[in-house]
């Protein structure tokens, strides 16, 4: 989430078109991410909490992650490195519910984010982000301002896993519910180095990102990385349960090795 921090409440899809119609949107997103990134970086989400990694300087990253309930959410994020530990970007988050009805359905948000991290040695960085935009003119769209601000710490005991714990304010139009403050917390864990890691984050909180997601990393295709998980609602949230999946390019990581430190995983050897 980048959170991400990931869905908004969601209701039942009904009909083919809007499936459809979803897709379409959701995979010209992607596409257009590409062509903009082109050389991208790390994973530097886990599922829904940020990880503090940032972008390497003048370089750019793409990570799409769809969220599967009873509807489907897709959250596209793409970034630039600005350098000084800081990176800017933007996250697409589209509801299938939100292309299937204009009467029903809630309206994709357009947000712009911004991280920047402080690292304080080998083993601890704090990363300070925010992801704040606009409801788009799309269904009961109404141009409500949404933002979720966040702290992560992060700390990295190599092949012993990273670890993370932070806190967010989410204000009612990104997530919901009556608590616009709470925890997040998060692990990384290599299991067979280079091959998969088992990852899981938590929010708190009783909104639609209260959610916690346990699942895998893994390489699955030359530059690809692939992760798999699960999600169990928060207690009290009235969320579903799911499953989430997620695709991150590792071009620029295998293209330059010194640059492993970036990513959510831990150091390759």
């Amino acid at each position: 989430m980048k959170v991400r921090h990931s869905t908004v409440q969601i209701t039942r899809v009904q009909g083919r078109a809007g499936a459809r119609r979803f897709l379409a949107y959701a995979l010209a997103a992607i596409l257009i991410a590409v062509f903009l990134c082109g050389e991208v970086a790390a994973q530097q989400n886990l599922f829904n909490v940020p990880s503090a990694e940032i972008t390497v300087e003048d370089h750019y990253f793409l990570q799409q992650q769809l969220n599967f309930t009873s509807s489907t959410v897709s959250n596209t994020t793409f970034d630039y490195g600005l350098g000084h530990n800081a990176e800017i970007g933007a996250n697409i988050f589209l509801d299938s519910t939100d292309l299937y009805s204009p009467k029903t359905g809630t309206a994709p948000n357009l947000l712009l984010n911004g991280q920047k991290c402080f690292e304080f040695s080998e083993h601890y960085k704090l990363g300070l982000g925010t992801e704040s935009g606009m409801e788009t003119p799309i269904g009961q769209g109404r141009g409500h301002f949404s933002d979720f601000t966040y702290l992560t710490n992060a700390f990295n005991f190599d092949r012993k896993g990273k670890y993370y714990f932070g806190g967010y304010y989410a204000n009612q139009a990104f997530g919901g519910g009556n608590t616009p403050v709470g925890v997040t917390l998060g692990f990384d864990y290599p299991v067979v180095s280079r091959h998969f890691n088992v990852v899981g984050d938590f929010i708190s909180g009783n909104g639609s990102i209260s959610v916690g997601v346990v699942g895998v990393t893994f390489y699955v295709w030359h530059d690809w990385q692939l992760s798999l998980g699960s999600q169990i609602p928060a207690p009290n949230s009235h969320n579903e349960h799911g499953v989430v999946v997620e695709f991150t390019n590792l071009n620029f990581i295998e293209r330059h090795p010194a640059a492993a430190q970036y990513s959510s995983t831990p150091s390759r050897p």
